[in-house]
């Protein structure tokens, strides 16, 4: 089977995501990080669900060296 070559591995979305968040002090939703991610990839959204995750969240839980989830 061919590889999908335009998919970003985990390691690199880990650091996209991480360089988006950091201008977000105080945090972002996922709809902002979702518009954030959109603008710097020609309007494509995060991956999630062609990396193999139900949702971004799903996504988002396995990168606890990234993101702090705070579900206030």
């Amino acid at each position: 089977m061919a590889q999908n070559t335009s998919l970003p591995d985990l390691e690199d979305l880990k650091i996209e995501i991480r360089s988006l968040l950091i201008p977000h002090k105080h945090g972002c939703t996922e709809r902002d990080l979702q518009l954030d991610y959109a603008k710097n990839n020609g309007k494509n959204r995060i991956p999630y669900i062609q990396m193999g995750y139900a949702s971004l969240l799903e996504l988002l839980q396995t990168m606890p060296d990234v993101v702090r989830i705070d579900m206030r």
